[in-house]
């Protein structure tokens, strides 16, 4: 009876400890049980279970373990924690035996979550290269003449996205699909039905540099090389002309002329070769094939490891060569540049929604007479993103050849 009375007591305080810190500054927190260690659950004398968590301590000493209520603070039960091994109430008494020092805690929480002082959980990183995303902006479009001036322009967007890592092939995937954009009021649009990129980071340096300025040093130079395909992309009203553009296919190398540990940041080299239509709409309308190779320079920086900021850009050039006569042989020039920010401003039910800034600029003479070769837009608007999951650094193993 006396053994209950006393047990009954260490759990009274160390419920009232937790109660009591619940009520702290946030930078009071509790220590977490482990996501990576096991964890036994118990049940002392009055009933309520506990998740326990115990350091190994060296043979003589008392071992240390953490506490952890396994339930809310509202008495529910906790989501996204590992699994326990049930000891019950012959648990509670092991620990009383080995005379364990018992520390209040909170249960454990996944990587990229957090569990508060209340036991709730909520995800608190994002992967923004996994999610299928819904937006909505303002989109005013300039130009050079007045009358091209669109301040109430609104434009919707769509894209799924898709972006892996294989670390034992040092290389990520990449896949977009369903992309669109649509502009009211001043109608527009663009499309793009699926995408792929293939990241690699080399294993072995392409050119060994060994200088003699000072002790002699030895610089390796690597060549990161991958690939990516387009297919089916469309685009409605370029420069707000009466043409539909259509690139059926393009196929591009790319060398990444910086990358993260991750593969998840770069800056990227690329050229490549597409087969493409433009189509001239209107009574007089005609269409005009082209091969169009091109050159550009992208780059993609998470810039904090939570993944609450994205900065891209992009700046691109082409040259399609007609197929068709009259203008058989002939080329035009197509030039883009384009810059975007996204914050993520807060989440809705562990999915983020973030506020998202752009410009963009664009140079084509191949539209036709009376159609601005300028085209400048802006937007600032907001983003919804479904199903991203917790950012996890997953750097490469240092696996470079010396």
């Amino acid at each position: 009876m006396a053994r209950t009375l006393a047990w009954g007591a260490i759990g009274f305080v160390c419920l009232c400890g937790a109660g009591a810190r619940a009520g702290a500054e946030p930078g009071q927190d509790l220590q977490r049980l482990d996501w990576d260690q096991p964890v036994l659950c118990v049940e002392d004398p009055a009933g309520k279970r506990w998740r326990v968590q115990c350091a190994q301590a060296p043979e003589g000493l008392t071992p240390r373990c953490l506490l952890a209520p396994d339930a809310t603070g509202d008495g529910g039960p906790l989501q996204r924690v590992q699994y326990c091994e049930s000891q019950g109430r012959e648990g509670w008494e092991r620990l009383h035996a080995q005379g364990a020092t018992l520390a209040p805690a909170l249960a454990e929480a996944p990587p990229g979550w957090h569990r508060d002082l209340q036991g709730r959980v909520f995800q608190v990183t994002f992967d923004l290269l996994q999610r299928f995303q819904l937006g909505a902006q303002w989109s005013p479009a300039f130009g050079f003449d007045p009358q091209r001036l669109s301040l109430g322009r609104a434009r919707f967007e769509m894209a799924l996205v898709a972006s892996w890592l294989e670390a034992s092939e040092r290389s990520r995937h990449t896949l977009r699909a369903l992309e669109g954009q649509v502009a009211i009021l001043d109608l527009t649009s663009r499309g793009l039905l699926f995408a792929y990129d293939l990241d690699r980071s080399a294993d072995e340096p392409f050119l060994r540099l060994t200088t003699f300025f000072g002790p002699p040093a030895r610089h390796d130079l690597y060549l990161d090389l991958g690939w990516g395909l387009r297919l089916l992309g469309v685009g409605y009203r370029p420069h707000r002309a009466e043409a539909l553009d259509l690139e059926v296919v393009e196929l591009h190398a790319s060398w990444d002329l910086w990358q993260s540990a991750d593969l998840w940041s770069h800056v990227r080299l690329e050229t490549g070769l597409g087969a493409a239509a433009l189509f001239e709409l209107g009574p007089a309308g005609r269409e005009r094939w082209a091969l169009v190779p091109g050159v550009a320079l992208e780059g993609r920086f998470g810039l904090d490891p939570a993944g609450h900021h994205l900065l891209e850009s992009r700046l691109a050039w082409q040259m399609p060569v007609w197929l068709q006569e009259p203008a058989l042989g002939a080329t035009h020039t197509r030039a883009t540049a384009s810059a975007a920010y996204e914050l993520i401003v807060l989440a809705l039910n562990d999915q983020p929604l973030s506020l998202r800034v752009e410009a963009a600029g664009s140079w084509r003479d191949d539209l036709g007479p009376g159609v601005s070769r300028w085209d400048l837009t802006a937007g600032v608007g907001l983003r919804f993103s479904f199903w991203a999951p917790a950012r996890v650094l997953e750097p490469l193993p240092p696996a470079r050849a010396d």
